[in-house]
């Protein structure tokens, strides 16, 4: 069920955008480290909320907030969380797989700024 907020508005017409621009400023930024900068949400209109996505555009990368009182951190998936993470950026632990009824165990580090994941 979607949430509904108290004071919104309520629109029986759609929306015909002739702007080449977002329909909502916050949506959208310049890079990364803006999702984290104290200016870019100074403006008394750029209210963040939790569940707010907003595209990067230097990386084509989406994130999610997960907790406004952590806007500020894009490391740990307290505050803003990347798209297709899982809410992890960094995991290490237990991977356990079946393969023609082999069960295999092995311990793994998931690095996303390398690309990769090392086994031991």
């Amino acid at each position: 069920m979607a949430i509904k907020y108290n004071n919104a508005a309520t629109i029986a017409s759609t929306f015909n955008i002739s702007s080449a621009s977002p329909i909502d400023s916050r949506t959208v930024v310049q890079s990364v480290s803006d999702l984290t900068n104290v200016n870019t949400w100074s403006d008394e209109k750029a209210r963040l909320y939790d569940g707010l996505t907003v595209t990067v555009i230097d990386t084509g990368e989406i994130w999610t907030l997960k907790n406004k009182a952590n806007y500020q951190n894009t490391t740990d998936g307290t505050g803003w969380v990347k798209s297709g993470s899982g809410g992890k950026v960094y995991s290490e632990g237990n991977a356990i797989s079946l393969t023609n009824d082999t069960i295999a165990v092995t311990s793994h580090i998931y690095s996303p700024e390398l690309n990769s994941v090392a086994f031991g």
